[in-house]
């Protein structure tokens, strides 16, 4: 297994790790609060490169900040069960965000943007 971590340029505060092992590859962002990392993995990295090819284009969709970190609100009866994880973080197409219910967006981070989304709490 080989890991590495990266800290985002505009919040120390948050990691940003890739981590492969012999047959996938899991990127994770690490924002502090709520339920876990937002998670992509990838998968059957024996075949012909266009795995590869996926990793490298997420990766670099999420720098130039065409994929974002997106925290939302866990909604119902999951969010009465379990009280102190309200929120969850995942990996979304910037352009997705307007299709969303705005009521559950918490925080949205870009890559290099110090201008963090934060919504109501």
């Amino acid at each position: 297994m080989c890991e590495f971590r990266v800290v985002p340029p505009v919040r120390p505060s948050h990691s940003f790790y890739v981590e492969a092992g012999e047959r996938e590859v899991n990127v994770y962002y690490f924002d502090g609060p709520g339920l876990g990392p937002a998670e992509q993995t990838f998968l059957d990295l024996d075949d012909d490169g266009e795995v590869a090819a996926g990793i490298l284009s997420f990766l670099n969709d999420l720098v130039e900040g065409r994929v974002v970190v997106v925290r939302k609100r866990r909604g119902g009866l999951a969010r009465i069960m379990r009280r102190d994880r309200i929120s969850f973080a995942l990996f979304e197409a910037a352009t997705d965000l307007a299709k969303g219910d705005p009521a559950k967006l918490v925080a949205v981070y870009h890559w290099n943007a110090s201008d963090e989304l934060t919504f109501g709490s």
